[in-house]
């Protein structure tokens, strides 16, 4: 959050707004690169992306926070699997119906959600973790250079 608050200071609300979006795109395409490596541009991928450029900027400090990006991004990926699943195109009055039915009765679950949730946490703590480190050090070595102690 401070780092943001320096970003706004040094570019005002419009540009530090340029910025955060600029950084949503990198970040969104960061995270698709750790979590779904082979299928970038899969529709698990471009959930990712669209769930990272839809942060809102008043959320720009849960931009690193692991629950947050958790719920967000297994919501995602559940509303574009209920949306898959209702594709009338695919529908064919017979045993495909069927299993979409029955699946579509488990991705309504809360057993399916709560599922979903934990292993995306698995997946996205550590590297947020990780990158927050990075920010930090990051920031404390601007913070450093900005004040002549470097």
């Amino acid at each position: 959050e401070e780092f943001w608050d320096v970003v706004k200071g040094f570019f005002g609300k419009e540009g530090s707004e340029s910025v955060f979006t600029s950084f949503k795109t990198r970040m969104g395409e960061w995270l698709t690169s750790h979590l779904s490596p082979k299928k970038s541009n899969g529709w698990i991928g471009e959930c990712i992306k669209k769930t990272i450029k839809d942060i809102d900027m008043r959320d720009v400090h849960k931009i690193s926070d692991c629950e947050f990006l958790t719920k967000k991004i297994s919501s995602s990926i559940i509303q574009k699997l209920k949306e898959k699943m209702s594709n009338e195109e695919l529908k064919d009055n017979g045993l495909y119906d069927i299993v979409r039915g029955g699946m579509s009765d488990n991705v309504d679950s809360e057993r399916f959600k709560d599922h979903i949730e934990s292993k995306v946490s698995d997946m996205i703590c550590p590297i947020l973790r990780d990158m927050s480190n990075r920010f930090d050090s990051t920031f404390d070595e601007m913070k450093k250079g900005a004040v002549g102690l470097n």
